[in-house]
């Protein structure tokens, strides 16, 4: 996700009229955050790409930091982080979280249901593979109707 994320800063930074309403609500301390997070992502790819690196290596490199900036962004702004506070408040409603039960998963699918995907399992283990280990079958499968 921050490799594809990364692409974007390919471009020289810009206020857009869309980016400007995107930004409405949010502090000033996120805004120049983001600001300063676009120009340094901006001149640090002109500049390897200037020195020759490889296209790869470059969104690489601007990964790796846009990590640092999220980071930043989360401790020193302290923002409340999407889905925990509802799952914070799922497991610990009759006490501490360290004595409280684990909550049903069914109610943590309600609360962020992209953060909880089932598997086809119906709970939260990871999905037992299945099939032939890897190992390709001779013959190519063929849709209906279809006749080589």
């Amino acid at each position: 996700m921050l490799v594809e994320c990364a692409q974007h800063f390919r471009k020289a930074p810009r206020i857009s009229p869309a980016l400007t309403t995107r930004q409405e609500g949010q502090s000033e301390q996120v805004k120049a955050l983001s600001w300063r997070m676009q120009n340094r992502l901006y001149n640090r790819y002109v500049k390897l790409k200037a020195r020759g690196k490889t296209e790869t290596k470059i969104i690489v490199a601007i990964a790796r930091e846009l990590s640092a900036f999220l980071w930043e962004l989360q401790n020193k702004l302290k923002l409340p982080m999407p889905g925990v506070a509802p799952i914070a408040a799922a497991a610990g409603e009759s006490g501490t979280a360290h004595g409280a039960a684990a909550p049903n998963p069914a109610e943590l699918r309600q609360l962020d249901p992209i953060c909880f995907p089932l598997n086809p399992q119906g709970d939260f283990s990871p999905p037992v593979p299945q099939g032939s280990g890897g190992k390709r079958s001779k013959k190519p499968i063929l849709a209906k109707g279809m006749t080589l």
